[in-house]
C-alpha cells in the first residue's frame, strides 16, 4: 500500500515519525480536504515545509506555491522563488515552469524575460502544456529575451 493510500491515522503516525512522503501526503490532504480532513492551510503549510526541508521535491514546489499565494503562511515571493528554484533543479517540471512566471512577472526576483523563456523551455521540453502556452505568449508579446 502506498503512503497516499493508508488511513489518516496511519498516514499521520508515518508523518509524525518524519517519513517525508507521508508529511507531504498528509499536508496535501489538509491543502485540499479529504474524508475526513478538513481543510486546514496552516496545517498543510506546517507538513509541506517538514517534507520540503528534507529534501522532497514535490514538497518543495507545493511549498513554494504556498509562499506565493500566502496559504498557510504570509505570502512572501522571495522564499517561493528559492523553494521553486530547489525543486525545479531537482527536475519538477511545474516547479521550473512557475520558475519561469517568477521571472516574468518578477515574484521574488528581478524580472528576467531571457531566464523565463528559458525555464518555460525547460519545463516545455519535458511536455508541460501551460509552458507550450507560456512560450508561446511570450513570443507573442516579443519577450523572448533577445
Amino acid at each position: 500500500m502506498t503512503v497516499r493510500a493508508q488511513s489518516s491515522g496511519d498516514l499521520e503516525l508515518l508523518a509524525q515519525k518524519g517519513d517525508p512522503e507521508a508529511q507531504f501526503a498528509l499536508g496535501e490532504k489538509y491543502r485540499n480536504g479529504a474524508k475526513g480532513i478538513p481543510k486546514d492551510h496552516a496545517k498543510a503549510f506546517l507538513w509541506i515545509r517538514k517534507a520540503a526541508e528534507q529534501g522532497y521535491a514535490l514538497a518543495q514546489a507545493t511549498l513554494g506555491y504556498l509562499y506565493l499565494n500566502g496559504y498557510g503562511t504570509d505570502a512572501d515571493p522571495d522564499k517561493a522563488f528559492l523553494w521553486y528554484q530547489v525543486s525545479a533543479g531537482q527536475g519538477i517540471t511545474w516547479a521550473q515552469n512557475a520558475l519561469g512566471d517568477c521571472y516574468y512577472f518578477g515574484d521574488g526576483v528581478g524580472q528576467d524575460f531571457k531566464m523565463a523563456l528559458e525555464w518555460y523551455r525547460k519545463a516545455a521540453e519535458r511536455n508541460l502544456p501551460d509552458a507550450f502556452y507560456n512560450l508561446g505568449w511570450c513570443y507573442e508579446k516579443k519577450r523572448s529575451g533577445g
